[in-house]
């Protein structure tokens, strides 16, 4: 379900007939829905955690875009090609996605603020490219 709606076409990507399970998990899998779904057996039910990561993951991967050709002959054909920055996330709900790292809070005791410092985030000793644009925001996390 999650392929359907990222665009990927049941009878263009193969997902009827009796291979259809091994089609499906081919394409899920390069589409990154099982990411960070350790172990994961695909022929079994999935968890509820698994299902909502599943879910996660598929309104923040990629989308299957359509492209029409024509050739010389006037042939129409079409063809379809992984899009990374279209998603579920900014296509279908408008949402922007920006990942920052709370480095530091400091607080005001005289103005009775809170002074919060963002960071780029690293992992490892390297740098993780998700908070290459890392913004900072109004809320006041100190308590969690």
């Amino acid at each position: 379900m999650m392929l359907v709606a990222m665009n990927y076409k049941a009878d263009v990507f193969g997902f009827t007939g009796p291979a259809w399970e091994t089609r499906v998990n081919v394409e899920a899998n390069k589409a990154g829905l099982y990411d960070d779904l350790g172990g994961l057996n695909a022929s079994e039910g999935l968890s509820r955690d698994n299902a909502a990561q599943l879910i996660y993951n598929g309104i923040f991967a990629g989308m299957m875009e359509l492209s029409w050709q024509q050739n010389a002959n006037g042939e129409i054909t079409q063809t379809y090609q992984l899009n990374t920055t279209k998603t579920i996330a900014n296509e279908k709900f408008d949402l922007e996605v920006a990942f920052a790292k709370l480095t530091e809070v400091k607080y005001d005791s005289v103005d009775k603020e809170y002074d919060t410092i963002f960071n780029a985030a690293t992992v490892e000793n390297q740098v993780d490219d998700r908070f290459n644009n890392a913004v900072a925001c109004d809320v006041d996390y100190s308590d969690y």
